[in-house]
Formats: structure tokens, sequence, C-alpha cells
């Protein structure tokens, strides 16, 4: 079935039972796990990152997974140059992480990969909610953890 050019970022969701289509924008997921991690948090962290697509409407294709090895790892973010390639693809809305954490362990790095990511491929960012980091709204604005927009407070 080909779609209409309008709509080739979405993925279509058929809920349980056949009832009526929708459209979903399609993303990946990434998280990065370090040797101090239980060996089960990957497949936890895989069921979060589906239920809160899920939750939020979004059809989650794949989750990229980087596990570094330690101290002075080169090699430990394969996964990441992945999704990076793979968010360029037609048809990708974004990525979506856990938390920023899992872009770099340095919290002012994050927001730059975070625009790395946004501007080299045109993807966006979805976090997953989370009480004490701040998120961005559809809008672009940074909102804290209520969801409220600090600029527009008196």
């Amino acid at each position: 079935m080909l779609l209409p050019e309008a709509v080739a970022g979405l993925a279509l969701h058929v809920p349980p039972g056949g009832a009526l289509l929708t459209m979903r924008p399609l993303v990946y997921g990434y998280i990065r796990l370090s040797p101090a991690d239980p060996q089960d948090i990957g497949d936890c962290l895989i069921r979060d990152l589906a239920a809160y697509a899920e939750r939020e409407g979004l059809t989650l294709a794949d989750v990229f997974t980087d596990r570094d090895a330690g101290i002075g790892d080169q090699f430990g973010r394969s996964g990441f140059v992945v999704m990076v390639e793979t968010l360029r693809r037609p048809g990708v809305d974004g990525v979506l992480i856990p938390s920023l954490n899992h872009f770099s362990r340095f919290p002012g790095v994050h927001e730059a990969m975070r625009a790395l990511i946004e501007l080299e491929t045109g993807a966006r960012v979805f976090v997953m909610g989370h009480p004490r980091e701040e998120r961005h709204d559809r809008f672009g604005r940074t909102t804290g953890a209520g969801g409220y927009d600090p600029s527009t407070s008196p």
C-alpha cells in the first residue's frame, strides 16, 4: 500500500480487534548501558520504551543499544552511530530515549547531542517523562517537570 507523501513519516497502527486504522509517528529507541548495570536492565528499558511509545501514540520500530566497556572505551558507541544514520531515512520521525543520560554521562553534553541529532537528521528527540528532567514541549520551549513554561511565569 503506497501512502501519500504527506503521511510518509507516519506508520499505520491497527489497534487490537481490528478497529480503525490510525497514523502514528515512527521512532527508534536508543539506550546506553554501563558495565555496572544489572544484566536484565536492557530488557527492562526496552519494555519501558515500548510502553511509553504506545501510550504517547508513537510506533517504536527498533531499539539501538550501546554497552560501554568501561573507562577509555573508544568503540562503545556503534549503536549510536547506526541510530543517527537510521534517523536520516525518509519516514523516520525521531528517537526515543529513557533519559538524556543515555546520550552522555556528562550533563553539559546532553543538549549538544540532542542538537546534533535534530540538526543533522531532522528527527526529533523524545525523552520519556522523568520528574527531575526538563523536557521540550511541541513548540520547542523548555518546560519544567510540571510541564509549565518558566518563561511565561510572572
